[in-house]
């Protein structure tokens, strides 16, 4: 599972261009790179600017992998849109806590570093509702 919206209305598509070459799941928190590009990648552990949640897939097997191509995406139109997330082990009271990614498609309960990612509701020990804290850049589209 990657991340998925708790209520559709609470997003928005865009489209701003990926990075070439660079591989994610439909589901996969982007970033804009610290370096001006202005095309996404797959959101990491030390993640600060998050564009968004990719609404496709890319892989090396793509005929458009190498290629800075448009895809859709989706980023939040109110404070504190949630996300359903699959999250290292937690328990319910990591709930308000902070936490970074483990990887693009993953919370990391047990690391505070970045402090990103803010955990609203307790699912399961490997899931929850969680948003990113704002803002949430805009890049260049």
């Amino acid at each position: 599972m990657a991340f998925q919206p708790k209520k559709a209305s609470e997003w928005e598509l865009f489209y701003p261009k990926k990075t070439a070459s660079v591989e994610f799941s439909i589901g996969s928190a982007m970033d804009w790179p610290a370096t001006p590009t202005g095309y996404l990648s797959p959101a990491s552990a030390s993640t600060t600017k998050f564009a968004g949640i990719s609404q496709r897939k890319s892989a090396a097997t793509d005929a458009d992998y190498a290629v800075n191509t448009v895809i859709a995406c989706l980023r939040p139109i109110v404070p504190r849109a949630v996300l359903i997330a699959l999250t290292t082990s937690g328990a319910a009271t990591y709930i308000g806590g902070r936490y970074d990614l483990l990887d693009d498609v993953t919370v990391n309960l047990a690391a505070h570093a970045v402090g990103r990612i803010v955990m609203d509701e307790y699912y399961t020990s490997t899931s929850a509702g969680v948003h990113f804290l704002e803002p949430v850049e805009t890049g260049a589209t």
